[in-house]
C-alpha cells in the first residue's frame, strides 16, 4: 500500500463507526469501478452543446423559477 493511502486508512480509523462504514463504502465503490472512458451519444453531445450555448447568450433561470425545484428536493 502507498503511503497517503496508509495515512488515509489511519486517519479513517480514528472516525466514529459510522464514518468509517460510509469511508469503506466509498472506497469499495471506487474500487469496483470501471476504468472506461463513458462516450457521449450524438444525443448527448447536442444537448451539451445547446447548453453551453445557452450559457454563451446568458440565459440562466432565475433563483424563484428555480424555488420550486429546491423546495421539492430540500432535505
Amino acid at each position: 500500500m502507498i503511503e497517503v493511502l496508509e495515512k488515509a486508512v489511519e486517519k479513517v480509523r480514528q472516525l466514529p463507526p459510522e464514518r468509517q462504514e460510509r469511508a469503506a463504502a466509498m472506497l469499495e465503490e471506487y474500487a469496483n469501478a470501471s476504468d472506461d472512458i463513458y462516450v457521449l451519444s450524438s444525443e448527448e453531445e447536442l444537448l451539451i452543446d445547446e447548453a453551453i450555448a445557452e450559457l454563451d447568450r446568458g440565459e440562466f433561470v432565475t433563483t424563484e423559477q428555480m424555488r420550486p425545484i429546491f423546495d421539492k428536493y430540500r432535505l
